[in-house]
């Protein structure tokens, strides 16, 4: 039987994981800045899971976003998984536009069913960024 470790996911045990990540709707009572908070828990979760597939898997095995290649073939130039999601997790809290249509929450949830882990790795990096989330003032300007 194929069972997850308990504490995989790094939430508590009252919160539902969907098999999409970005799929849960909020009320529009204030919903940029619920929004942009509950992008930003996402994001994070999403980062820290690919790191812990790393972990494992090497991070010389991550995957890129985007990939540029000179003439003859050569790379020049890539974007991993990693880098893009954190890049856009910056975005998110630093206050910056997010303008992202459907096809990026696509390739986010995409990611998070590639990057599934079956075991429990320790990720010193989670829950530190997790309480600043949390003590966050988000404010929509």
């Amino acid at each position: 039987m194929n069972k997850k470790p308990q504490n995989w996911n790094r939430v508590s045990d009252q919160q539902k994981i969907e098999t999409d990540l970005f799929r849960m709707r909020i009320p529009k009572i204030e919903w940029q800045i619920d929004r942009r908070r509950m992008i930003g828990e996402k994001l994070l979760r999403l980062r820290s899971r690919i790191e812990d597939w790393a972990t494992i898997n090497g991070y010389e095995n991550l995957g890129n976003q985007n990939v540029r290649r000179d003439d003859d073939d050569n790379i020049i130039w890539k974007r991993s998984d990693w880098e893009f999601v954190d890049d856009m997790y910056s975005i998110i809290i630093n206050n910056g536009d997010i303008i992202w249509n459907k096809d990026t929450y696509h390739q986010f949830n995409d990611l998070w069913k590639y990057y599934e882990v079956d075991v429990y790795v320790d990720n010193p990096n989670f829950e530190p960024e997790w309480q600043q989330l949390q003590q966050m003032e988000w404010e929509d300007d």
